[in-house]
């Protein structure tokens, strides 16, 4: 089911509930800067056919189908925050049982600024590279300030010209306005201890070479017992790299990821992971150590990646 009306371009892939099967949860994947739906529909479709969930992707304006040419719609957190409330209520699922949410990068920001409007629809969060937090001087979006903001300024006096209007440039000035509170894009610091408070079950995967949102899961724990949150650190893998290859990871074979349900959820300290490499040819092997701590003994050297085709949890060992 898809629509492209005044909210813009979204998808809901549904499983349609029957006698035999009833629907599943309710599952919300939001993309990040200059990517679209595409990157979370694969993993959507495996949502549904092997779990009965129903999934809505979406593309933010200005970003895939959802255009803003000749409208009057601008590029802001706000607008964005906005869209996602529009649509979720197109949906009906402003109400009801509560969402899982999970999010690229600025989609993660943007489920964390409606998790701050609406704590009451938010079950789970699964943040993969997400904004959100205050970086250090020497990640891009610090370093990139003096430059955004130049932008920004040189946008304003063109304004004042009509030269802002011209065809790709305005696009530009426009795109440069929506990433201009990077890296927390207006979320609290204390982001992190709210969700423990709220004891919302979280899951974090991140890149460990990530210099645009780094890797502070150390911060995103704050508050945290071992049974409310799910870390994997991928080795080898910047921010860009890892937001495109999600369908490569295949997260939907971490079941309890995708439910609210107490008889899925793993309560055994949830960041250790057997990984099961392949070969080649796609067969399988044993793993070169039963246990792997945030995946990071596991690479893949063809990939230069971690090679995620199949994780379970194992008890936390005894120390």
């Amino acid at each position: 089911r898809t629509s492209s009306m005044d909210n813009g371009f979204h998808i809901l892939v549904s499983a349609g509930a029957t006698s035999h099967q009833p629907s599943g949860e309710r599952i919300v994947l939001l993309h990040g800067w200059l990517q679209s739906s595409d990157v979370w529909l694969k993993t959507a479709c495996n949502l549904r056919d092997r779990y009965h969930h129903d999934v809505l992707v979406l593309d933010w304006w200005g970003h895939g189908r959802s255009h803003t040419k000749n409208t009057t719609t601008k590029l802001r957190v706000e607008t964005l925050e906005e869209q996602l409330i529009n649509i979720l209520r197109y949906y009906g699922w402003d109400t009801g049982r509560p969402l899982i949410f999970a999010g690229i990068s600025l989609g993660g920001a943007i489920l964390l600024r409606y998790q701050i409007l609406y704590p009451d629809r938010v079950g789970r969060i699964v943040l993969v590279c997400s904004a959100g937090l205050s970086e250090s001087w020497y990640t891009l979006p610090s370093l990139t300030y003096p430059l955004r903001a130049s932008i920004l300024m040189l946008g304003s006096a063109l304004g004042s010209l009509g030269v802002d209007k011209i065809p790709g440039l305005s696009q530009m000035f426009e795109h440069v306005q929506l990433i201009s509170t990077t890296p927390t894009y207006g979320i609290p610091e204390d982001m992190p201890k709210r969700l423990a408070e709220r004891r919302v079950p979280l899951s974090l995967i991140w890149g460990r070479f990530d210099l645009v949102h780094s890797a502070q899961l150390k911060r995103w724990r704050t508050g945290r017992g071992p049974e409310t949150v799910d870390s994997i650190l991928l080795p080898f893998k910047g921010h860009a790299q890892l937001c495109s290859s999600i369908d490569e990871l295949e997260l939907w074979g971490v079941r309890h990821f995708w439910s609210l349900s107490e008889d899925v959820k793993i309560k055994d300290g949830g960041n250790v992971y057997d990984i099961e490499k392949r070969s080649s040819k796609g067969e399988r092997q044993p793993a070169s150590s039963p246990q792997h701590r945030f995946c990071e003994t596991h690479v893949d050297t063809s990939q230069m990646g971690l090679c995620f085709k199949r994780a379970t949890l194992l008890p936390r060992p005894r120390l």
